[in-house]
């Protein structure tokens, strides 16, 4: 069954919900604390990261839209220092041409294409990712095309892959659930006042 078929049977997928919460244009700035959620439920399997990265990509796509589309390259960013996949899938479902075209594209607004440049400047120079020459190609092929990168933040300069979870998955799990509890225990103490 193809991809538009199912969605429209289906509904919107967990991740596009997820995605759409962060890339949502009502916040004037990244939702760090979500993102880094995403990326740990991506890491004990709640969420497919290929599906994020689908959605990501979706958000990506949104010319014209930069207050959608700065918020998704922040969660791709996040995803692929977090995330060991993320690599593999970004390469296989194509975001990285379509970060090119937001570069090639003259109507881009100047921190959108800075931020694709950064990021894939850094993706392209990283020792760490030899396995996937995609990336050091697009990186050197903008390049040679004469595309001048921003340089580099110290933010940008820390390590492609930010070291594991230190949290073992079920306390990650057990404070969700803990949570999701605590949550409900306030409704039912906030209906019970009013």
């Amino acid at each position: 069954m193809g991809v538009k078929i199912r969605e429209f049977l289906q509904g919107p997928n967990k991740a596009d919900q997820v995605d759409e919460n962060v890339t949502s244009s009502n916040y004037e700035s990244p939702d760090w604390s979500l993102n880094l959620e995403i990326c740990d439920r991506i890491k004990s399997g709640l969420i497919s990261e290929v599906e994020i990265i689908c959605a990501v990509k979706k958000r990506i796509m949104m010319k014209q839209q930069p207050r959608v589309q700065y918020p998704a390259l922040v969660l791709l960013e996040a995803c692929m220092k977090n995330c060991q996949r993320g690599f593999v899938d970004v390469a296989a479902e194509g975001v990285l041409d379509e970060m090119v075209q937001v570069v090639d594209d003259p109507e881009t607004v100047v921190i959108m294409r800075n931020k694709v440049l950064v990021l894939i400047e850094a993706w392209g120079e990283s020792g760490e990712l030899c396995y996937l020459p995609v990336y050091e190609v697009t990186y050197k092929s903008l390049k040679s095309r004469g595309i001048q990168f921003p340089g580099r933040d110290d933010e940008s300069l820390a390590p492609v892959f930010t070291p594991s979870h230190t949290v073992p998955e079920e306390t990650f799990i057990l404070m969700h659930y803990i949570q999701q509890v605590m949550k409900r225990h306030l409704s039912i103490c906030n209906n019970w006042i009013n």
